[in-house]
């Protein structure tokens, strides 16, 4: 397989078939890092090569791959529970705040991030990303917190045409609240099956 960048050309038809194969393959990565104690804390986009075939419609993904290990961590190591850490666009609230209870979740967040932006790539780029563009992250405050709450909910009103697997994963996934977050992605036969 030659890998590229997780941009494809495709239909709609096959942007949800294409969107659940980046979550299962990223999510598979995520469970191994994560069973072997590591998280790893800049996963997006850019980090994510597929392989395609063309096929009616456009382009189908057959493979995924996660690369880009350079800031990882282990999941017990506390000075990078009080970091910020990763890319605009997909750090997790709790990263920004420096106060992460679980790593995992932050890769969690990070992936949601990912599938919002390959889901809605116009509207991540004009009403998503500026948050974090906009955002001190040396002294978040309370309003710019806010406007990521903001942002989250906007970003399930983009999303609601999406397909109920992708939805459902998005519900557990994209949650300010880590505690209220997934911390780990047990896929089933819908795709859909996630564990706090």
């Amino acid at each position: 397989h030659e890998f590229s960048s997780n941009y494809v050309e495709e239909s709609t038809s096959l942007q949800h078939r294409n969107t659940l194969k980046v979550i299962t393959c990223i999510s598979k990565a995520l469970s191994f890092l994560h069973n072997h104690g590591v998280a790893h804390r800049d996963l997006k986009s850019e980090n994510i090569l597929v392989a395609t075939e063309q096929v009616e419609g456009g382009h189908e993904i057959t493979d995924v791959r996660l690369i880009d290990l350079g800031i990882a961590c282990y999941l017990d190591d506390d000075d990078a529970k009080i970091e910020c850490c990763g890319s605009r666009g997909f750090i997790a609230p709790e990263s920004i705040l420096r106060n992460v209870g679980d790593l995992r979740k932050v890769d969690i967040w990070s992936l949601a991030c990912t599938i919002l932006e390959r889901c809605c790539p116009d509207w991540f780029e004009r009403e998503w990303f500026p948050v974090y563009v906009n955002m001190d992250f040396k002294n978040p405050g309370q309003a710019q917190m806010m406007e990521l709450h903001h942002a989250v909910d906007a970003a399930f009103s983009q999303l609601a045409l999406m397909k109920s697997v992708v939805f459902s994963f998005m519900q557990k996934a994209l949650v300010v609240n880590p505690s209220r977050r997934s911390g780990t992605i047990n896929l089933g036969n819908d795709g859909s099956n996630m564990n706090r």
